[in-house]
């Protein structure tokens, strides 16, 4: 499943459309703005994988767990590179994610099965793979979950995509990043 959040801005393999709908500086390099994110994601053959963003502000920092605890990493999430880097959890706003990963977290997280007594009879068929705890949010709940159950968790430095606040922000207009 390919989850991409209506407030994102990926690169559909057109770099002049990217560069003018993001309003990116002119010398952001086309081999970035030019990249097809899903068959790119797609061909790395990870099973959890994600396109690099940062957070909706100008002080955002990468929406990458190891970004936030490791400052070399998180100067790694500037610079231009091509890698798929091991991560500790992604953000789920541009993530591929195979279905294997759903039936692992099925058999290591039980507890998340479907609950026939939850009020909204529309939820009660559901597994809840994203529920939220006092340990993080959804996304970071995912990952933790996903790594649980075996799976390793990645971001491709090859796929830069914005998102969208006041402007759309990326690594060329935000300045947050690791956290002492």
């Amino acid at each position: 499943i390919f989850w991409l959040d209506d407030d994102m801005i990926i690169p559909i393999g057109r770099p002049g459309w990217l560069k003018r709908i993001a309003a990116l500086p002119p010398n952001y390099p086309d081999s970035y703005a030019g990249v097809e994110t899903l068959p790119r994601l797609l061909s790395s053959g990870k099973k959890v994988i994600g396109g690099l963003y940062f957070g909706r502000h100008a002080a955002a920092a990468p929406m990458v767990g190891s970004a936030l605890t490791d400052p070399d990493f998180s100067r790694k999430c500037r610079e231009f590179s091509t890698n798929v880097v091991e991560t500790s959890w992604i953000a789920t706003g541009c993530l591929l994610v195979h279905r294997s990963v759903f039936e692992d977290i099925k058999k290591a997280c039980p507890e998340l099965a479907p609950n026939p007594s939850v009020a909204d009879p529309r939820l009660k068929d559901y597994w809840n793979f994203f529920k939220p705890d006092v340990d993080g949010g959804e996304d970071k709940k995912f990952c933790d979950r996903a790594r649980l159950a075996g799976h390793k968790i990645y971001v491709d430095f090859g796929v830069r995509c914005f998102h969208v606040g006041y402007q759309c922000y990326g690594a060329h207009n935000t300045t947050g990043g690791f956290r002492k």
